[in-house]
């Protein structure tokens, strides 16, 4: 227990340390980029609507900093669809960056990059999905299935999923599907904060 609160307790040092050097920008930054980040879960959170009047509360020469902490939350929500809430939570996010942008034509060209990765993420998922249990009923044996069919009549093949074997497999086989599509969506992720 000591060793870990010293260790927080150096790292809380080593960071005082490094503020002692920052300059009086570096410091505002420090202060308003996690008011952006409060704004951005605000949104998320459908509290707030109008991103850019929220970021024409601070004064000017924090915008930026505000501006910068908001995108910063908002593209972190910007995640593969593995379920319909992510789906909607990466739409949304992808809306709030429109708005905080301006709607400028490279950033819409991003969204709509990033929109088509997420769609073709999904039906990517789907087909993985169906070629996978298909291929897995296939590699099961014949005395396994008559068993299933005998326990669970013809309902059988929805149980399939229920199988430790053929969860582990599922999750191996959508990581390697996973990590094909996020490397592409990092990039685009990327771009929206450049």
């Amino acid at each position: 227990m000591e060793d870990k609160i010293k260790t927080a307790l150096e790292r809380a040092m080593e960071r005082a340390d490094a503020l002692g050097d920052a300059t009086p920008e570096d410091l505002r930054r420090l202060d308003q980029v996690p008011v952006g980040n409060s704004i951005a879960g605000r949104y998320m959170r459908r509290e707030v609507s109008d991103l850019q009047a929220e970021v024409d509360r601070s004064d000017a020469s924090d915008r930026a900093y505000v501006q910068e902490g908001i995108a910063g939350t908002l593209v972190k929500n910007v995640t593969l669809p593995k379920d319909p809430r992510a789906k909607e939570t990466a739409l949304l996010a992808l809306e709030g960056i429109l708005a905080l942008k301006g709607g400028a034509a490279a950033v819409k060209e991003v969204v709509e990059q990033v929109q088509h990765v997420l769609t073709y993420y999904e039906g990517a998922q789907q087909q993985a999905y169906f070629n996978f249990k298909q291929e897995f009923e296939t590699r099961l044996p014949p005395e396994a299935l008559r068993s299933m069919e005998m326990q669970l009549g013809p309902q059988w093949r929805s149980q399939l999923e229920r199988i430790p074997q053929f969860q582990d497999e599922w999750r191996r086989a959508r990581t390697r599907l996973d990590e094909q599509y996020e490397q592409t969506l990092q990039e685009q992720k990327k771009a929206l904060l450049a």
